[in-house]
Parts: structure tokens; sequence; C-alpha cells
């Protein structure tokens, strides 16, 4: 950043411009967070590919769920500013805050003089010699997280894991609430699968399912793979995110590619995802976070 701060010569740029300059050379995944003493009072932060969130401790001019996020002055009514949080992981700021607003891909996060905005780049934008259009400001609505900070403590266990392997029974039976239908007076269920009910007679006919996943997600899928070929009928492969990607492993429009990821934010998994997308698959997600 530096080095393109120092390019400006006699022209007046801001530090927007700057930081858009270096994203424009970056490669790769990342989640940035950018301070300069050129420019005091403000902070800016970006990403591309890995998460992002902007948590905001209470807007107070509407409290309710879902309220519009723009360019504001966060101050309260005593005059202290508010209080905003960035972070790649909810989990950070649940105990802050639950209102969070998902940082996309392309937008950057402007905090400047107890002010914030969220504004929309172009990929093409020249270079800073060039006269740089100010880019655009974003609207979006708040979401609100809806786990507790209970859920992220270790409670009485001694270990994360060993919390994890005590709330199985009790995971697995928020998992099937309400996908368990029972028919009428019989005590047979069936299972209600709602994102996938519209396209049960594609994945009928794949010619295969193919899970992709990483790490620990990829073994989950490793343990469900007999289960599924038993019950389906159909050929189960098993897919690591990054070595699909690297030897661009052959994905049909015929199959079906189930994604797991407990995130949702997985990078490689995503790419794959893209990928394929891109191939014409039939791409399934599983995670655990909506």
């Amino acid at each position: 950043m530096p080095f393109y701060f120092s390019r400006r010569g006699d022209q007046v740029v801001t530090f927007s411009q700057v930081v858009l300059e270096v994203m424009r050379h970056l490669e790769g995944a990342y989640a940035l967070i950018f301070k300069s003493l050129h420019y005091p009072n403000e902070l800016i932060a970006c990403k591309r590919g890995s998460p992002l969130l902007l948590g905001v401790k209470e807007l107070a001019e509407n409290k309710e769920n879902g309220s519009a996020f723009e360019e504001n002055k966060f101050l309260s009514k005593d005059g202290k500013p508010k209080e905003l949080f960035l972070s790649s992981d909810a989990n950070a700021v649940v105990e802050h805050t639950k209102k969070v607003l998902v940082i996309e891909d392309g937008e950057v996060v402007h905090l400047k003089d107890g002010g914030v905005s969220i504004l929309k780049y172009e990929n093409d934008m020249g270079e800073l010699g060039a006269s740089l259009s100010r880019a655009s400001s974003v609207r979006r609505a708040l979401s609100v997280l809806e786990m507790e900070v209970e859920q992220i403590n270790k409670g009485h266990y001694e270990h994360y894991m060993q919390k994890e392997i005590h709330e199985q029974p009790e995971s697995l039976t928020t998992t099937m609430r309400g996908r368990l239908i029972r028919r009428g007076s019989s005590k047979s269920k069936s299972v209600l699968l709602g994102g996938l009910k519209d396209h049960l007679k594609t994945i009928r006919r794949s010619r295969r399912i193919v899970f992709i996943g990483c790490g620990t997600s990829y073994n989950a899928a490793l343990a469900a793979r007999p289960i599924l070929e038993e019950l389906s009928g159909i050929p189960v492969t098993m897919e690591i995110a990054s070595d699909l990607l690297d030897r661009e492993g052959p994905i049909y429009r015929e199959d079906t590619a189930v994604f797991v990821s407990q995130s949702g934010e997985t990078a490689d998994t995503l790419l794959a995802l893209q990928y394929a997308l891109d191939n014409g698959a039939l791409c399934v997600g599983i995670t655990n976070t909506v």
C-alpha cells in the first residue's frame, strides 16, 4: 500500500482509492483491514472469497429485525459513537450484538469520522494515474444472528470437542425436527427435505452422487457414503475439494454434487462448487449455517 500511495505525486487520492488499487493486484482469497497514518480516523475493510461481517450494536433509528443499513453517523442519543465490529466469524461478535451485515465480494467497508459506508467497486478500474469514478453506496438489510452466547461457550465441559460429542443426541434431534412427517393414523413417518423435494427426480436419475468437502466435513461424508449408496442404489464417490480443483477432475451434467461444509464458507469448497456449476451438475449443499 505505501508503494501506491507514494505514486500519487501531486494528485489527491482518497484512502478508498489507494485500497482499491491494492485490491486490483491481490490474488487468492482474503479478508483485510487497512489503517494508515496518512488517513487518520479512517479504516477500510474488504474481502474476496473469505468471510467478513460487520456487527452493528443497536441502530438508534430502527431496532427492528431487518432494519436497513445505509450511510449513517453512528452516534447514540448521548453523543457517544455506536460500536461497530469487524470479524470473519459470527461467534466473535454474538456476545456484543446480533445485528450484522455480511460483506460481499467487491464491497468495501469505509469507516471515517464516526460514519460508515458500504461501497461497491467494479473490478475494471484504471491505474491511480487515471481518473477513478466514485464507487456507489450500497443499501442492504441487516441480518439478525439466531445463535446464543451459550452455544459458543464450553459450559461445564473441559474441551469443545467433548462438548460437541455429548451434544450429538440433541443436535440430531434438532436437525430432524420438522423433517419427520407422520402419515395419518399410521405410526410410520416419512422424511421431508424441503430443499430437495423439487429435485428428487433429477437426483434419482443421476449417474452418480459426488460428495465434496474438506477436513472433517469430508470425513463426515465418507462415513455417510455406504448408507446413502445402499438406500439410493446410486454410486457414491468422494472428492477432496482442493484435489478436485488441482487436477480438474471430471464432473458431468448427469452428476449430483453434494458439498459438505460446517461453516458454508470453506474457500476450496466454494471454488469447487463454482467448478461443478460450470460443468452443469446439480449442486446440493449441507451446512450448519443458513
